[in-house]
């Protein structure tokens, strides 16, 4: 026979796992859009770094890379 013990800490630890993953259920969308982000951001840095070392500023290496 098992035996459950529903402590005060238990059940809290039980509500704070359905409120993160509940929160997280939510803001998925944003997260793998964000993931993607920096993916992008990541594969693109080296295109920006040589068309500054070419004389274009920062804003225009990124402008002409996009």
């Amino acid at each position: 026979m098992i035996r459950i013990e529903l402590t005060f800490r238990n059940l809290l630890l039980l509500f704070a796992l359905i409120v993160v993953a509940w929160i997280t259920y939510i803001v998925r969308d944003t997260v793998v859009l964000l993931g993607m982000a920096l993916m992008l951001m990541a594969t693109l840095h080296p295109l920006v770094e040589i068309a500054e070392r070419h004389g274009l500023s920062h804003s225009w290496a990124v402008a002409v890379v996009m």
